[in-house]
């Protein structure tokens, strides 16, 4: 079967300045992460993942994001979404080749 990631939380910050400023409360940053892992269904909660990843341009602007995701199997809905987008780029590709063919064919005719 098919996988699939659910992103659960995606926060990114921006600056240009030399650090990044989070502050805060830290028991109001854990209530925070408890109700979010409550909102991912409980047979999850162990594949709950977390991404803290940051950037630097070099040029004194910074960027980071923070990020909680599980993976898990695509539903039957998912699958045949995915089936159907596959179809269609099929028929785009084929069209485009037909298309591409046909030129061709009146520019050097059947040779």
């Amino acid at each position: 079967m098919s996988k699939t990631y659910v992103t659960v939380l995606s926060v990114e910050q921006y600056h240009d300045d030399d650090k990044f400023k989070f502050e805060g409360k830290l028991s109001d940053l854990i209530n925070q992460l408890q109700d979010i892992i409550q909102s991912v269904p409980e047979q999850y909660h162990s594949d709950l993942m977390y991404d803290i990843s940051t950037d630097s341009s070099g040029h004194g602007s910074y960027y980071a994001t923070f990020k909680l995701e599980y993976q898990r199997d695509k539903t039957a809905e998912e699958l045949a979404a995915d089936e159907a987008r596959l179809a269609r780029d099929r028929a785009s590709i084929e069209a485009r080749e037909r298309a591409t063919l046909e030129n061709l064919r009146a520019k050097y005719g059947d040779k």
